[in-house]
């Protein structure tokens, strides 16, 4: 009965953090591109955005600028 038991909670632990990991990502796809747009706003460049992206948010170029694309279409 108790490996049942252990069975279950790690299946509830596993969801909530599937179900935190989704909540992060879709946190970033919102915040993200208004963050960018405070950033042109503020003066810099595509390419500035696009390098402070990769070394403070730890995206990857293509990543880095599909945010910024995304930021562009909704401005």
């Amino acid at each position: 009965m108790a490996l049942t038991g252990e069975f279950w909670q790690d299946a509830i632990d596993e969801g909530r953090y599937e179900g935190i990991k989704e909540g992060r990502v879709a946190e970033r796809s919102t915040m993200l591109p208004i963050f960018i747009k405070k950033l042109i706003k503020d003066g810099q460049s595509q390419s500035e955005v696009i390098v402070y992206l990769e070394s403070d948010f730890g995206l990857g170029k293509e990543e880095a600028q599909e945010y910024y694309q995304l930021a562009m279409a909704k401005a």
